[in-house]
């Protein structure tokens, strides 16, 4: 048995990819695997009293949705403060090592988009992880022949996944709904400042500086680099 223990936060991203490497090193080293989370609180913890689930709830969905290994187990510890980010992650910089697939029927509509920003956020996480928090009206405007449909941390883990099954593509900032794109395989532009380490984290994405770079390029052009 291979044990893997995964600290955790607050976030989508800081557990999708445990799930991935789970599932990933079964395969990759021939064994059970079982991962652990750590959760620095109760079960029942709201981030948010407007959330509309708890965080591990949330984990526990995107779980369930994705494509079963049976020599794969996950289970969660609460209310601990472990001293390490990972135990036995032992593939941290390989760009591979978090994908994996669902199960889910493709959807997909055309000219439907997910966007996920900082404007509804409780704080701004930092320009670091977000570089065009002053464009996204910008943005919309670019992209007002679509239909765009809008995640946030409110949004229940079951719509933000309908809503990315269902999408052409995906755009917004380093956080929130990027990770997911690991396992939903399609296309999404990252805005980021962080480009080495989410060239290891979300290698599907075309990863932009700054709003100019989409506001004054070809949307389908775009597109087909990040299909490709």
């Amino acid at each position: 048995m291979f044990n893997v223990k995964w600290g955790t936060g607050a976030g989508y991203g800081d557990f999708v990819t445990g799930l991935g490497y789970a599932h990933t090193s079964a395969i990759k080293y021939q064994t059970p695997v079982h991962i652990e989370f750590y959760w620095n609180h109760s079960e029942d913890y709201l981030f948010s009293p407007l959330d509309p689930e708890t965080i591990v709830e949330r984990c526990d969905y995107i779980y369930s949705i994705m494509r079963q290994l049976p020599q794969v187990s996950v289970s969660h510890q609460f209310n601990v403060n472990p001293d390490f980010r990972f135990y036995n992650q032992l593939d941290e910089f390989n760009p591979m090592h978090g994908l994996w697939y669902t199960d889910m029927p493709d959807q997909t509509k055309k000219k439907h988009v997910a966007i996920w920003t900082t404007d509804f956020n409780i704080s701004f996480p930092g320009h670091w992880k977000d570089p065009v928090n002053k464009r996204w009206n910008d943005i919309r405007t670019k992209l007002s022949d679509y239909v765009l449909e809008e995640i946030t941390y409110r949004t229940p883990v079951k719509e933000a996944i309908e809503i990315i099954n269902r999408c052409e593509f995906g755009i917004g900032y380093d956080g929130l709904a990027h990770q997911l794109f690991k396992f939903m395989w399609k296309p999404l532009f990252v805005f980021c400042d962080r480009k080495w380490l989410n060239n290891i984290l979300i290698l599907q994405a075309i990863l932009l500086s700054n709003a100019d770079e989409f506001i004054h390029s070809d949307t389908n052009n775009l597109l087909s680099q990040a299909k490709e």
